[in-house]
This record gives C-alpha cells, structure tokens and sequence, in this order.
C-alpha cells in the first residue's frame, strides 16, 4: 500500500495511508479474567495463514459510517499476491486506473503515474517500464515501495505490538462480505482510534476496519482463488531503466 503514499508526493493527489495496527496505549492494559484479547484473535489467523496460497486486498478510506463496499469515486487500491513471491498492484481514482505494478519471477515491472513522476521522466504513463532495483538509490522517491514489493509475503497481522495484542476483544456480532459468513470483534478506544476484524469460519480475515473520529481506512480480504495468476506483461523492446 505504500504506493499510494508515493503517488500522493510525486502528483498531490490526496490520500491516505493503508490501515496498521497501531499502540492505542502505552502500557500493556490489564483485562477482565476470561475475556477474550486481540492475541487469541490474531493467533487464529497465524493458525489458519498456511492454508494461504493467495490473497486479494481492496483498500479505501471513507467517512466512517460509509458502506463496506469500495466507493465508486476516490481512490481504491487492489493488491493481488500469490505465493511465494508474486504481487499485482492496482491504484484507481475516480474509476480511472492511476498506477499498477507487477513482480512475477522476481522482476518488476510498473506503470502508471510514478513512472513519469519518479521513474523515467521520458515515459508516458501508459508505457510499462521494467525497474531494476539495483539501480535505484536509497534516496529515490520509489526506493521504498520497490522493497515492498520485493519483501515476504506475511500474514497482516504478524508484526502487532504486545500493547495492541493485550488489549480486550468484543465480539460484534455477524457480517457477511463478498459472500462469506464473518464474525466481527471489536476493540480500541471508541474516543481515539478504534478497530473492527472480521473473521470467517476458517479464521482467515474478511475485513479490517480502522476508524477515528469520522473517517474510516477499510480492508477487504479474499483468499485462495483459483483464477487468480500474476503474470509479466508485455514490455517494449527496450525496458527502460530507473533515472534518479
């Protein structure tokens, strides 16, 4: 998702950050004896992350009673992963696809508005250019989302803090997304920021809310489509290299 952070910087575009989950205190909380906690929840899902083969992830961010359905304007990222190391990035706004990016068999491949913003001035944005990653400094403006790209393909919620995994989970009831069955657990600070994970009968995410104030980040997951292949695309005969 940290693309779209680089688009914002390279065209202005406004936008906002992929949801995490952050400390929302600064001490381990105590919790009722027997209650459930965001551990046992999260551990679920580390059980459950082997059966993974693929995932798609839609991400938007909306007012914070708005639907669980992608908005048809702003911006919508679609990440598509396949193990173990392929990734399929597509970045749209208003409808309209910005920036898409592509690592299959350990090459990368992207175009889009990056390209001419940070990559190769001389490219039209609907040019695919192959970026080495060798050559691109540390300080280039697309070093950052190229190690993403490249990094392992993990569980969403294998890095949370003790402080986040301490706290109360409450179970919210039942919610169906794109068709499967999911229930919601609720936890946070319902005055700061607040979070809703669904999860469905295979203890496999179906969508992560990240809420403060009026304005919500949300994640939809979907898992182990058979249909779902990430292939390179068709370049031109000379791929262009990264121009710092």
């Amino acid at each position: 998702m940290l693309i779209a952070m680089l688009i914002a910087s390279c065209t202005n575009d406004s936008t906002s950050p992929a949801p995490a989950l952050v400390p929302t205190a600064t001490a381990i909380p105590t919790v009722p004896a027997g209650a459930l906690t965001v551990g046992e929840i999260l551990a679920r899902v580390e059980a459950a992350w082997p059966s993974v083969v693929s995932m798609r992830t839609t991400f938007w961010s909306t007012g914070a009673t708005a639907g669980g359905t992608p908005p048809p304007n702003g911006m919508v990222t679609v990440e598509e992963v396949r193990f173990p190391a392929d990734r399929h990035v597509v970045i749209r706004n208003e409808g309209v696809v910005t920036d898409e990016q592509v690592v299959a068999g350990g090459r990368i491949y992207m175009k889009g508005a990056l390209v001419p913003a940070a990559i190769a001035p001389m490219i039209d944005s609907e040019t695919w250019v192959e970026v080495d990653p060798a050559a691109v400094g540390s300080d280039s403006p697309v070093s950052m989302q190229i190690g993403y790209l490249l990094s392992p393909i993990v569980s969403p919620f294998s890095d949370v803090s003790k402080e986040t995994t301490g706290l109360a989970a409450t179970p919210g009831g039942n919610v169906t997304v794109n068709g499967r069955s999911c229930d919601v657990f609720t936890f946070g600070d319902p005055d700061g920021i607040s979070y809703e994970l669904a999860l469905d009968a295979a203890n496999l995410p179906c969508r992560f809310v990240q809420s403060a104030g009026d304005r919500a980040n949300v994640t939809l997951y979907e898992f182990n489509d058979p249909d779902l292949l990430i292939v390179a695309p068709t370049l031109p005969e000379v791929a262009t290299p990264v121009v710092d």
